[in-house]
This record gives C-alpha cells, sequence and structure tokens, in this order.
C-alpha cells in the first residue's frame, strides 16, 4: 500500500442525500484506496451495514428519513470498530455537540473544496483507526496471556501444594510425617513455654507389629498401620472440633505421634485410652486371630519436661515402660519410671499394680457390695450404692484401683468393665 491509498484494504460506507456529495467524497475515497458503498437512507444505510460492515462510515446529519446522528448511534449500539466521519452543510452548535458527544473521528462541512485537506484529514483517521485495532489485538492478546499465566499460576499453586504435602506427609497413610512432627513439636513447645500452658505428647506402637507382618504379610501390615491413621485423622477421635491444632504424625514404621497442645495428663489419658479402645476393637473385627493392640506412653511439658529433648525422651521412656510390661498399656512419664530417680521398688510395685490392674479387667475379678440408701425419716430403703472391691491381691484397696486406672489412662475400661 502506497502512502497516497493508505485506504487500501479498507470498506467505507457513504450515506449522503446529496447525489452530487456522494460522488465527490466516493471517488476520493476510492482514489485512496477505500473500497466503497453508498445510500442515501437510514433505512438503506441500516440493511447494507447489516450486510456488511465497514471500517468508515461517512453520514450526514440530515438525510431525507432523519438524522444521520440517529443512524451513527445504531452502528456505535452494534459495537463494531469503526471511524465515523459526520457531514453537514448546515453546521449548528446543537449538532456539532451531539457529535462530539458520540465520540465521532471528524466533522466536516460540505461542500469538500480542498481535496488535499480532506485527504490529510483521513489519513489521520485510519492512523488512528489503525493504531486503535493494534492496540485492541494487544489488549486482546494480553488479557489471553494473563489467563494463561492465571492457569499457569494456579497450576504451579497446586504442584507446589502437592510438593509440600510430599514433604510433609506420610505417604502411606496421609498423616504428618517425621520432619513435620519435628517442627510442630519445637513450636509448639516455644508456644507453650510463651503462654504458660501444658502441652501433651503421646507416643504410639504397635505391639508385635514384626510378627504381624511376617503371619499376615506387609500388605496387611499396610492395612493395620491405615486402620490407625483413619482414627488419628477423625475429628471425633482426637476431638478437633474444640482442639483443632491437634497434630497426628506417623513418625516412622508402626510409630506414631499425637501432639495435643493445652492438654493436662488426665485428657491426655482420656484421649489415649479412648484411641486404645477404638483400635483394639476395630482390629480385633479385623483380624480376630492375633487382635492386635497398642501401647502408648504419654508425657506433658512442662510437668515432665523443660525442653523439646525432653519431652521426646520422657514420653519415648514411657511407651518402653509400657512395652516392657506387658504390652497393650497406656504408662504417662512419672519420675518414678526413672531409674535411680527413685527407690526401685518404687517401680516395680507401680507396674506390678498395673499388671494387676490389666487381670482384672480381663477376668472381671471384682467383689461387688450393694449397700442400701435409707430415708432415715421414713425408715424406708431408698436405693442401693454399688461399691467395688478388687480382688486382686496387688490392688488392695479401692482407692489402689482407681489410682492406677486413673494414671494409667485404664478408666475408660474399667468403667466399661463395672457398668457390664
Amino acid at each position: 500500500m502506497t502512502e497516497e491509498r493508505f485506504g487500501e484494504g479498507l470498506k467505507a460506507l457513504v450515506v449522503d442525500s446529496s447525489q452530487t456529495s456522494t460522488t465527490v467524497i466516493t471517488n476520493l475515497l476510492k482514489n485512496i484506496g477505500f473500497q466503497v458503498a453508498s445510500c442515501s437512507t437510514i433505512a438503506q444505510a441500516i440493511a447494507r451495514w447489516s450486510e456488511s460492515p465497514c471500517d468508515l462510515l461517512f453520514a450526514d446529519i440530515t438525510l431525507s428519513d432523519g438524522s444521520g446522528l440517529s443512524f451513527v448511534q445504531w452502528v456505535l449500539a452494534a459495537e463494531h470498530d469503526c471511524s465515523i466521519v459526520m457531514t453537514t452543510s448546515d453546521a449548528t452548535i446543537s449538532s456539532l455537540i451531539e457529535a462530539l458527544r458520540l465520540n465521532v473521528s471528524d466533522y466536516i462541512l460540505k461542500p469538500y473544496d480542498n481535496a488535499a485537506a480532506l485527504i490529510e484529514r483521513l489519513r489521520r483517521i485510519c492512523e488512528n483507526l489503525t493504531l486503535r485495532r493494534r492496540e485492541r489485538l494487544l489488549m486482546a492478546d494480553l488479557q489471553q496471556k494473563n489467563e494463561r499465566l492465571k492457569q499457569l499460576t494456579a497450576q504451579l499453586l497446586d504442584k507446589n501444594r502437592q510438593l509440600e504435602a510430599l514433604a510433609t506427609k506420610d505417604i502411606l497413610t496421609g498423616l504428618n510425617n517425621h520432619d513435620y512432627f519435628i517442627k510442630r513439636l519445637g513450636e509448639e513447645v516455644t508456644r507453650s513455654g510463651q503462654n504458660g500452658s501444658e502441652l501433651a505428647l503421646i507416643l504410639l506402637d504397635v505391639d508385635n507389629f514384626k510378627q504381624f507382618n511376617t503371619l499376615k504379610g506387609h500388605p496387611a501390615g499396610n492395612e493395620l498401620l491405615r486402620l490407625i491413621a483413619s482414627g488419628l485423622s477423625s475429628t471425633e477421635l482426637l476431638d478437633k472440633a474444640t482442639n483443632p491444632s491437634v497434630v497426628a504424625s506417623r513418625t516412622s514404621g508402626d510409630d506414631f505421634a499425637i501432639l495435643l497442645p493445652e492438654t493436662n495428663k488426665l485428657k491426655a489419658l482420656y484421649m489415649a485410652d479412648t484411641i486404645k479402645g477404638w483400635f483394639n476393637s476395630a482390629a480385633k473385627e479385623q483380624w480376630p486371630d492375633l487382635s492386635p493392640t497398642l501401647s502408648m506412653g504419654i508425657s506433658i511439658f512442662p510437668a515432665d519436661a523443660k525442653t523439646m529433648a525432653q519431652l521426646q525422651e520422657t514420653a519415648e521412656h514411657a511407651l518402653g515402660v509400657a512395652q516392657s510390661n506387658g504390652k497393650n498399656q497406656i504408662i504417662p512419664f512419672e519420675k518414678s519410671l526413672l531409674m535411680g530417680s527413685h527407690d526401685i521398688r518404687d517401680k516395680n510395685q507401680y507396674l506390678k499394680k498395673l499388671q494387676a490392674l490389666e487381670r482384672s479387667i480381663k477376668e472381671r475379678s471384682f467383689t461387688m457390695l450393694y449397700q442400701p440408701i435409707v430415708v432415715a425419716k421414713e425408715g424406708n430403703i431408698y436405693g442401693y450404692e454399688a461399691l467395688v472391691r478388687p480382688q486382686d491381691p496387688d490392688l488392695p484397696t479401692t482407692y489402689d484401683l482407681f489410682h492406677t486406672a486413673m494414671s494409667s489412662g485404664m478408666l475408660y475400661s474399667l468403667g466399661q468393665v463395672l457398668r457390664d
């Protein structure tokens, strides 16, 4: 396209009631490269435009069937990207204002006496149209790229979440892994130290897991680990509704840990006993010939430990005592469990009471006494008070029975047997 034919490839529509004006502008537009169509009424213009929209519109303000401004409004409503030139032989302030309000490209007075000046004005109009369309294409391309960037960003975030999950989650069970547990343990110990709250750590271990794998095979062993994970993921079982900061993790093969912020020893014991009871029941139903069990150790910060390392060590020590004392037990850490911290006889006596409690629950070896409750005024028996006496000689008193059950987390199991 030469400089003189800058309208090459563009279409123009001339709408003018004057045949003379139409001929002049049509010839001029053709000479500079435009493909030109013309009509004299609004109705014809609408029909022509509907059939083939144009790039440049020359519209006279005064037409035989109305104002050219009304046709311009119709074109603008169609949202076709074009340049509009209004022409008139009788300009008024009001028509000029209306044309400017419609944001037309130019406003030209007839007759067209200066062809060179008109061509120069048309050149600027075409340049603006080209720039506007180029800008629109660039904006559309930019918007498309922005949408693509949003999609890629969303995909990247999703991949990052997946990578984070791989970095912090145990693949087999879906629980938090050891690294995440250590990170949160350090954070919670620091937080508890700052606000003076208690922090409970429960360590769980599957009793005789190697033997279970040998007898049932590794797929069954994995299924057992996933069963534990399902319980430790339970909002109801871990009471996450009231303590959403609970962290459950698989720390190694058959070892699990539960971190309980703002939890005292009694509540930790109750939760451990609840988990133990649930697991024993679920595991027995699935593997009745083996009935897998759990051993647990509990430690409390800052009562049992002053540092993160001490909290782990004391919980591990309590877990070791539970495993060495017959397994399927919950042992809260006490200083008496440490060799040399107290007379070894204290430790042995405590372990004997734990063994006696387990035997008593298993064998239901309790004596129930029913003491009448009498209404003194009337002398009538109102009801009976049930009193329980342990039969095992290693639990000489009712106090020993309930103190041992409470300190070991077996109060719930004891209560079930007594209610039955």
